[in-house]
């Protein structure tokens, strides 16, 4: 893994986990924010983000119906024609074709709550 790849993906984890940078909340913590102390703890960041960024991608089933649902992003963007509305940031949208869903602005913290949900 090239180094800006990796600077990339754990600021992407850094930046879900903000509100909860501690050795509870951040996976990356213990490893002072994915910045190893020497060579030896470098091969088990890199295998910490990998299996981070498998487990944050994986979707529990829909709890009211037992469907798959999807996530999708919707990006940044103006209300042109309702120009009442304010400008959207971006959000992360899980759903179900039976009409469930949550919404957030974080991907993986939509992820989170999506699948620790208590139904």
């Amino acid at each position: 893994m090239k180094t800006s790849e990796y600077l990339k993906r754990i600021n992407i984890i850094c930046n879900d986990h903000e509100d909860r940078c501690d050795e509870k909340g951040c996976p990356l913590h213990k490893y002072q924010c994915g910045v190893p102390k020497d060579e030896t703890q470098i091969p088990g960041v890199i295998k910490l983000v990998e299996e981070y960024e498998k487990k944050a991608d994986e979707l529990k089933t829909c709890p009211f119906c037992g469907g798959k649902v999807d996530l999708k992003e919707i990006e940044p963007h103006t209300h042109e024609m309702a120009t009442f509305m304010p400008d959207h940031p971006g959000s992360w949208i899980i759903e179900c074709g039976c009409g469930v869903a949550i919404i957030g602005e974080k991907k993986h913290k939509v992820i989170d709550q999506w699948n620790s949900r208590n139904v």
